[in-house]
């Protein structure tokens, strides 16, 4: 077999290659010091996990340059974990390469350790059942069982068992629930309801953990995914503890791969690192073991501002010149010389001894300073050397890595060459990717350089291949060969695999919900990494980021700000913008629209693009009040075509209605045959209706939207069809709560505080009387506050009640106090509404109303409409009595 074939399909020697790579005796040291020093500690493991206040010693870190073999170390510690622990100990290990192109967001990676104990016992009782209630607020509508068996990391973990089925059979027996009512787990089933405290069969959980009230408790599940890792080790703490009794030890490890991907943002309060940092600090009965290429921040005294838990006093063990304590921070080095003449003696044999003779070690030795991937890379060259026949020499070696790249390239033969160039322009790949990327190649040719050993295999992730990064970013830049791409090649090239992708994820976008979201976002994140090349973004791309925002998946749109070169000024910008919204709450809307402002002026972005950023720009803008430069924005947008024109056009119209534009709200044209465009129509035709008067027409118009929203079957658009009623009827039909309390009730477990607090305002409205006016402003009063966010609605509702009871004085208060919470032009219509009542106490009031609502059927019309309310509440038998329409 000569040495091409046998360097492609591997061998012993190569193996035994990895474990010279790998065997670093004194981080391997560190690794069982690290891990004692956390098992010595299980036997009061509650009491460890419980104890928030104290200093966190569990995390160990190995940093260094790229291809120095910290991934190769890190896999080598998990295997000895499980290969050489006594019979008194249980091993658990769970692991994350966020270079992998899986779902690096927070949920999927509490899901994963979830996944990980699901193996050991089936019930996770605080954290099964807070998940549960946390999914149904974070995630209305999408069953979860769905989500979660289709995903391929969990189905790694989780082996021959689904950590679906394990969270939906421990909730139905915790609840005492019969099976298939819970709405998390069944589309269209029964939801979860109320408080999972409220229904908990298993009182003694309450009772005993400190975490679990205040955490499911939170309606906020942004908020209260921040903490879940908290129930999780409370949880495996409870365990520890039992097999401590019985002797044994169990243990937790985590393993953390690439750490540098997480640390290339700048840092942020409830960023990803920030959120990893969490699940440590609040696990602190498990051992986490990060590699990447820099120091772990957290106890720097600058992360004090980005981290909810920073600085020394927090995270001791990880500070500077601490001696020999472990867990800690370890510089790893470059290999020895020792060590790496031993690597290249194993790497290459031939019958039993070294093939690569001493000289040409010694000068592969001397230039790889100690790097176990340029000695492998070295090796390659030799092997690939000698496989043409050619003459090899020492003065072949020992040249700076790029130029050993570029000597691997001239000694692949062409088409190997075309598929280490397909190969290095994205992370992970699989046969028909690359393929479809050079689609004139023979299959012989691809399975040859899917046997290479440049060739690194990832079977667990969304695609099973890729190459060392290092090499990855050097191949272009190293790349001379005589049948160099030029850029022209590198950009079709790119277009090519663009297309492939877009093949893949088209039914995604077409709504059939077919592709996982881990699948969705390692596409996605490929695809940006893609686009620097070509310099375009395709507007299937900007689609794709639209619909993994819908289903909640804003790690992916952060993630691309790490894949995309500054350099590309276009690309950069647009991934910079992703990640605004992505992080849109932390930043707050005033920032964010700034920040989206500052890229929207920029002429190079593309106009698909410019409509996505567009769009939620003029959301920030609305968000902080400015509405007539939200309202210019849309306009500008809505003059182009688009796939997210509809979106647009229905933010335009919901602004024209909330500024008192009537008829421009009712104007805009969208598509009945898309169930989501109908929906809006109906509720901007609705919303007009109803504030022109016309009661029972809006009436009519919120029941179909009803209807839509449950054929399109989004428990959000449900519960804001419910509302809308809601906020009609508790004008029009005295006591009328039904609409309202489900609404409410909804908004509760999917946390929308605000959304959530309109309906009580309705309610408070629906209740008022001529006897209750004083129990409707004691309800109106938190509502009422700025930081409810429906100030304006509730002072309306104040002034209704005190109208309803003849109060004039605090009525022009409160009307007063409308006035000055109104901003610009925002609901103009409540203010003369409110006028109108005013003046039917007593008609000599000078209140200097504004004016401006475009009323599509007349003012006479609709003030005669809602005086009739105010009249018909005002009479004894009003709560009996339905408001007659015009």
């Amino acid at each position: 077999m000569d040495l091409d074939t046998f360097f492609s399909t591997g061998s012993s020697a190569i193996s035994s290659a990895q474990n010279t790579f790998t065997n670093r005796t004194s981080e391997i040291e560190a690794f069982g010091r690290s891990l004692q020093s956390v098992d010595d500690r299980l036997g009061g493991a509650r009491g460890l996990v419980e104890d928030v206040i104290s200093p966190r010693t569990n995390v160990l870190v190995f940093y260094g340059l790229g291809g120095i073999g910290k991934s190769r170390l890190s896999r080598e510690l998990e295997s000895r974990l499980h290969r050489e622990r006594p019979e008194s100990v249980e091993r658990l290990s769970f692991r994350h390469d966020f270079d992998s192109g899986q779902a690096s967001d927070i949920e999927s990676i509490l899901l994963g350790l979830r996944a990980v104990l699901g193996n050991y016992r089936p019930v996770w009782p605080a954290f099964d059942l807070a998940f549960a209630a946390y999914w149904e607020r974070a995630h209305p509508g999408i069953p979860m069982q769905t989500v979660l068996n289709n995903s391929s990391m969990l189905r790694r973990l989780s082996g021959s068992s689904q950590v679906g089925t394990q969270i939906q059979d421990a909730v139905q027996d915790l609840l005492a629930s019969p099976g298939g009512v819970l709405g998390i787990f069944v589309a269209g089933a029964k939801a979860l309801g109320g408080s999972v405290r409220d229904r908990i069969a298993e009182r003694q959980l309450l009772r005993e953990c400190p975490f679990f009230e205040p955490v499911v408790s939170e309606s906020d599940p942004i908020v209260m995914r921040s903490y879940l890792a908290s129930l999780l080790a409370w949880d495996l703490a409870r365990v520890q503890e039992r097999r401590a009794a019985d002797g044994v030890t169990l243990s937790l490890t985590v393993f953390f791969d690439t750490w540098e991907r997480v640390q290339e943002s700048e840092p942020r309060r409830n960023d990803l690192e920030d959120l990893l940092a969490r699940i440590a600090y609040l696990t602190p009965n498990a051992l986490f073991v990060l590699t990447g290429r820099n120091q772990v921040r957290w106890a720097d005294e600058a992360s004090r501002a980005c981290m909810q838990w920073a600085g020394p006093e927090r995270w001791p063990f990880l500070a500077d010149e601490l001696g020999e304590v472990e867990p800690r921070q370890h510089l790893v080095g470059s290999l020895s010389n020792t060590d790496a003449e031993r690597f290249l003696t194993l790497r290459l044999q031939d019958s039993g001894e070294p093939a690569i003779p001493v000289t040409i070690r010694q000068r592969i030795i001397a230039g790889a300073s100690g790097v176990p991937l340029y000695l492998d890379l070295s090796a390659v060259q030799y092997a690939q050397g000698l496989a043409r026949g050619a003459e090899v020499s020492e003065n072949d070696f020992g040249q700076p890595f790029p130029e050993v790249v570029l000597r691997i390239l001239r000694d692949l033969k062409a088409n190997q060459r075309t598929l280490l160039r397909m190969a290095s322009m994205v992370s992970r790949f699989d046969a028909d990717l690359l393929l479809a990327g050079a689609s004139d190649l023979p299959d012989s040719a691809l399975e040859q350089f899917l046997r290479r050993s440049l060739v690194q295999r990832y079977p667990n992730d969304f695609l099973p291949y890729g190459i060392h990064e290092s090499l990855r970013d050097a191949v272009q830049d190293a790349d001379v060969a005589e049948d160099r791409w030029s850029e022209r090649e590198w950009s079709a090239a790119a277009a090519r695999l663009l297309a492939e992708i877009h093949r893949r994820i088209r039914p995604e976008l077409d709504a059939t919900g077919a592709i996982e979201s881990s699948t969705l976002a390692g596409y996605f994140v490929e695809a940006f990494r893609l686009t620097s090349c070509t310099k375009k973004i395709p507007s299937w791309v900007w689609q794709l980021a639209g619909r993994l925002h819908s289903i909640g998946n804003l790690a992916a749109l952060a993630g691309v700000m790490s894949v995309v070169p500054e350099g590309n000024v276009a690309i950069h910008n647009s991934a910079y913008g992703l990640w605004a919204i992505a992080h849109r709450r932390t930043l707050g809307p005033e920032r964010t629209a700034e920040i989206l402002d500052g890229i929207l002026r920029r002429s190079d972005l593309d106009p698909v693009g410019r409509q996505y950023l567009g769009y939620w720009s003029a959301w920030m803008l609305d968000e902080s009040g400015r509405w007539d430069a939200a309202r210019a924005l849309r306009l500008s947008l809505s003059s182009s075509d688009g796939y997210f024109r509809p979106f647009v056009a229905h933010a335009l119209s919901r602004s024209d209605w909330v500024c008192g534009r009537l008829r421009d709200a009712v104007a805009a044209i969208f598509d009945d045959a898309d169930p989501l465009q109908r929906f809006w129509q109906q509720g901007i035709a609705g919303r007009v209706a109803w504030i022109c008067g016309r009661f029972e027409e809006a009436d009519s118009l919120f029941e179909e939207r009803i209807e839509t929203a449950r054929s399109i079957n989004a428990l959000d658009l449900y519960a804001h069809a419910l509302r809308t009623r809601a906020e009609l009827r508790c004008f029009t039909r005295p006591g009328s709560q039904a609409e309202a309390a489900e609404a409410i009730d909804i908004y509760r477990r999917i946390g929308v505080p605000v959304s959530e607090a309109e309906c009580r305002v309705a309610v408070a409205i629906a209740n008022t009387t001529p006897t209750s006016r004083d129990e409707v402003r004691e309800a109106l009063a938190p509502l009422r506050q700025p930081t409810a966010g429906v100030p304006v609605y509730a002072l309306v509702a104040e002034i209704f009640a005190d109208c309803v009871a003849g109060r004039l004085e605090p009525a022009v208060e409160a009307f007063r106090q409308l006035q000055a919470a109104r901003e610009g032009d925002s609901y103009v219509y409540w203010e003369e509404i409110a006028s109108w009542w005013i003046a039917e106490l007593d008609a000599t009031v000078s209140l200097n109303a504004s004016t401006g609502t475009d009323w599509v059927y007349g003012k006479d019309e609709a003030r005669q409409s809602w005086t009739q309310v105010l009249r018909a509440r005002r009479e004894p038998d009003a709560s009996e009595r339905e408001v007659s329409a015009n």
